[in-house]
Parts: structure tokens; sequence; C-alpha cells
């Protein structure tokens, strides 16, 4: 477990869940399965990997006690963290309006924001892939598009290049010597 938590960001298709289960799985980090009340991919094994498929009534009982710590509501559905899961996670895959909550309401670790950058063409296979619909594929882009506009290099502590042919192994060796400079810092 680190002392610290790394946000990881990007659009749709980007290669987030790919890059962080990766991490998980070589070096022991640990993540948050966030919360969703969106219904699960058919085609996408790996997707019950990541969240927590739940309903509205859980998501205001949380909300209730006041155990949300990072939340967002994307295509008619809430997607959230409670401080219980995040406490004890080293990654958090987030969007970027889900990572300036959490910057503003969580104080136990300090964050760190990790973009993953990603072409739009390689984006746009690899949803197909995991089949979404080209309607679906689109509506993210265009989501995409809208809720990065204004976001630049300064606002990450690391920038993820995941083309089409990376190596995820060397991405993710590159990521947890980050993750290492960042853990040495302060201590």
């Amino acid at each position: 477990m680190t002392k610290n938590l790394y946000c990881v960001v990007g659009e749709s298709g980007s290669g987030k869940d790919t890059i962080v289960n990766y991490m998980c799985n070589r070096y022991g980090y640990t993540k948050v399965i966030s919360n969703t009340t969106r219904p699960m991919r058919t085609n996408d094994e790996n997707d019950k990997l990541n969240h927590i498929f739940s309903n509205v009534e859980q998501y205001q009982k949380d909300k209730g006690n006041n155990e949300v710590v990072a939340e967002t509501f994307f295509n008619d559905n809430y997607y959230w963290a409670t401080k219980t899961q995040v406490d004890n996670s080293d990654f958090y895959i987030i969007d970027i309006k889900g990572l300036k909550h959490l910057q503003d309401t969580y104080r136990d670790k300090m964050i760190f924001a990790i973009y993953v950058e990603t072409n739009e063409a390689t984006r746009k296979l690899r949803m197909e892939e995991r089949g979404d619909s080209e309607e679906k594929i689109e509506e993210r882009i265009k989501n995409d598009k809208e809720a990065f506009v204004d976001v630049d290099y300064q606002h990450w502590d690391c920038i993820i290049r995941n083309s089409r042919h990376s190596d995820l192994s060397v991405i993710a060796m590159k990521l947890n010597d980050v993750i290492k400079s960042f853990e040495s810092k302060e201590e």
C-alpha cells in the first residue's frame, strides 16, 4: 500500500483500466473498484473487475452517511467511491469531474494526477473492440472533448502516452518508477 493516491484520468478508450489492472497484477498495487448505477457491459468481461454494479438507493445511502468522497454523473448513471474504498487503495481510475471533487473533499492521502494520453483513432478502435456501439462511441468522444477542453499539461503530475502499439510492460515499469519517486519525495 502506498501512502499516496494515484488518480488515473483519460478519455474513453485510452487504456486506463488496462494499465491500472496490469500495475495491480504485476506490482501488487490495489485500486478503487468504484460503484456505478450503470449496467455491466455485455461484451466486456473485465468490466466486473473495474466496478461494483449497484443502484441509486445505495448511492443515496452512501451519500447520506457522508461516505462519498468522489462522484460523477455520466450518461444518466452515478459513479462514486467511498472514503473506505479510497483509504484502502493505491490507484483510482476517475474522470476529470470526479478528480476535482476528490481533491476538494479528500485529505487523508496526497493525490497525484496521472493522465493517459491516446489519440482519437486508437480510442475509437479500443471502444469498438470492447463492444461499444458506434452511437455510444461518438457520444463518448463528444463528451470527452467537452470534459477535457480546458485541461492542459500543467494539470498532471505524470503523463503516460499510450499508443496502439505501446508495450504495456514498458509503460508499467516507467509508471512504477514514477510512483517510487513520488513515494520517496514524501518521506
